[in-house]
């Protein structure tokens, strides 16, 4: 990506933001033809960021290790993603997280000895079905099955998204 220009980064982070949240937005226009690049380069880079602690220090520190962006690429990404952090945080708000609702569990755990062979196998010890409601009352059934290690690394998943959460709402 340091091959961009500011201009380029910064256009880019705000176009992409527009796209992610369904506005209306031209990657061809002032790009060069690289508009889709970029977006296909920003993406993960935008994912990657709302994960992270929103300290700008912190964000241009990234930006300048991991993506190799120099100080001042590194300062205008930052700024126009912080900008732009409110509209991605409110899309998903609103779109994404609020659309479907849990509206029924069921679940099913198998009690595995350490000593068992089981989990050694990888067989599911827990399976949850969730049955969701969305806006339209449309039902839909997930079922979710976890070998040992699946739920070990599931539960520490939930536990570091409860801390993106909770820095957010510090905030």
């Amino acid at each position: 990506m340091e091959t961009y220009s500011l201009q380029d980064l910064v256009k880019g982070v705000h176009d992409s933001v527009d796209y992610l949240c369904n506005y209306p937005v031209d990657f061809i226009t002032g790009y060069n033809n690289s508009g889709l690049s970029l977006f296909y380069q920003l993406k993960p880079l935008l994912r990657s960021l709302m994960s992270d602690s929103p300290d700008a220090s912190q964000i241009e520190n990234k930006l300048q290790s991991e993506y190799r962006l120099n100080q001042e690429q590194a300062r205008g990404v930052t700024e126009a993603f912080l900008l732009r952090r409110a509209d991605i945080q409110s899309y998903m708000v609103s779109n994404v997280l609020s659309s479907c609702k849990v509206d029924n569990f069921d679940w099913n755990i198998s009690l595995v000895m350490s000593t068992s062979n089981k989990a050694n196998l990888g067989i599911p010890l827990l399976q949850l079905e969730l049955s969701t409601k969305d806006e339209n009352n449309d039902e839909q059934k997930c079922v979710l099955e976890f070998t040992f290690t699946e739920l070990n690394d599931f539960i520490s998943k939930l536990q570091q998204i409860q801390q993106v959460c909770l820095s957010y709402s510090s905030n």
